[in-house]
């Protein structure tokens, strides 16, 4: 496995132990199906990490932003934008 695995593994092991630390809120494995979701104002700061599946998120000024398997992204408290799941979308995802 390359360099890059191995840093994103230890960054997700660090989020998931300051997330149980602070008593937010983790979710360990999500699945979602196919579909866009429109947000007006993301009430939360959330951590995504991608197993499985494509997501593109589009910020209000229209900027694209593509994820696929082994990325990871966080979407800012108050972001507004369209979050758009091109295929069956699995993740880990901590709140905060």
């Amino acid at each position: 496995m390359d360099q890059r695995f191995w840093k994103r593994c230890v960054r997700l092991q660090e989020m998931i132990a300051a997330a149980q630390a602070g008593h937010d809120e983790i979710s360990l494995s999500r699945n979602s199906e196919p579909g866009a979701l429109k947000a007006g104002n993301y009430p939360l700061d959330e951590f995504v990490y991608v197993l499985e599946g494509d997501v593109v998120t589009v910020d209000a000024d229209g900027t694209r932003h593509e994820f696929h398997p082994g990325d990871a992204f966080v979407i800012p408290k108050g972001w507004v934008g369209i979050w758009d799941m091109k295929t069956p979308f699995k993740t880990i995802i901590v709140n905060s």
